[in-house]
């Protein structure tokens, strides 16, 4: 019974080694590579290579929480075989070991056909290199690591220099990609302000839509957004406002089929290359009030008899 015990506890602790592995692996390659997309910009770049915040935070994130499991895991399973609790001849050891190599296996030969995949549709070769060689070595790390592990004969009481070289060298490593990916987010505070201007930019692209349909049944532009809630059957009072300061948005028309809008971000988003905070080039905004020129889509533009350029010259 005891043995089985045993054998189950070790299952456990090689089975949490396993998950936290995966996840520590592949959260240290996609900081590495957010960090290499930050650094080698590529212009109209619209793919995976392309640099996001929200994917840096969340390989972050997944890094500050498997990180620390798989090193304390870590540390108990080889502890228990230096005491001779876990015997290199044990079953589960073997069984378990060849089993993180095998799932090993198969997420980095994914991760380097997605490497492969972006190189082929165009992304830079010094990117490509860059990368290549960032999933190259943690897989040598990984492979190298518990090819010796499987190998390595009981210890007694003994540390084994090769396993503690193995573990604070990679401890280093990983804590260094850490902090570099932590000095690359924006604080908190930041990230909310952009996530509410966000929600003011889709406030206004309502609206934008709202005026279209307006138009498109009317034959004219509103005088003001309050006749929107009254003709738009999706639309209400609620939804002419700015939705972070309550304000009415700002409406004047220009011309037949012009008008413009106007309301109040917190941040400037004109030199962001992030793809999360803006919808496209037509909504780029100051710090404060900013206001844009728009051109009501009629009819003949959504039937695809009239080209956006002509629109503008209206």
């Amino acid at each position: 019974m005891e043995k089985d015990n045993s054998s189950a506890k070790f299952a456990f602790m090689y089975g949490i080694a396993l998950v936290s592995l995966v996840i520590t692996a592949v959260s240290t390659g996609n900081v590495i590579f957010q960090i290499i997309n930050k650094y080698i910009e590529e212009t109209g770049s619209l793919y995976s290579g392309t640099y996001t915040l929200s994917a840096l935070r969340m390989a972050i994130a997944a890094l500050f929480i498997a990180a620390p499991i798989y090193f304390i895991t870590t540390a108990r399973i080889n502890k228990n075989f230096n005491a001779g609790n876990l015997r290199e001849d044990m079953i589960v050891r073997k069984w378990l070991s060849y089993f993180i190599l095998f799932v090993s296996s198969v997420v980095m030969i994914g991760y380097f056909i997605g490497i492969f995949y972006s190189f082929l549709e165009g992304e830079l070769t010094t990117k490509f290199i860059l990368k290549a060689m960032t999933a190259l070595i943690i897989a040598a790390t990984v492979f190298s690591y518990y090819f010796y592990d499987i190998t390595k004969k009981e210890a007694g009481k003994e540390r084994d220099k090769i396993s503690m070289v193995y573990f604070w060298v990679s401890l280093t490593v990983i804590l260094a990609v850490f902090v570099s990916g932590i000095a690359f987010v924006e604080s908190p505070s930041v990230t909310r302000k952009k996530r509410q201007d966000s929600e003011v930019t889709n406030r206004l692209l309502q609206i934008d839509s709202a005026i279209s349909e307006f138009y498109k049944e009317n034959g004219v532009l509103p005088k003001d957004l309050n006749e929107l809630p009254e003709k738009v059957a999706y639309f209400d009072e609620e939804a002419i406002k700015n939705p972070i300061t309550g304000k009415e948005v700002e409406y004047k028309v220009t011309s037949l089929k012009k008008y413009e809008l106007c309301t109040e971000f917190q941040l400037s988003n004109k030199n962001d290359k992030d793809y999360d905070y803006y919808v496209s080039m037509d909504w780029k905004h100051e710090e404060g009030r900013d206001c844009f020129l728009r051109t009501v889509l009629d009819e003949n533009f959504l039937k695809g008899e009239i080209a956006p350029e002509v629109l503008k010259m209206q």
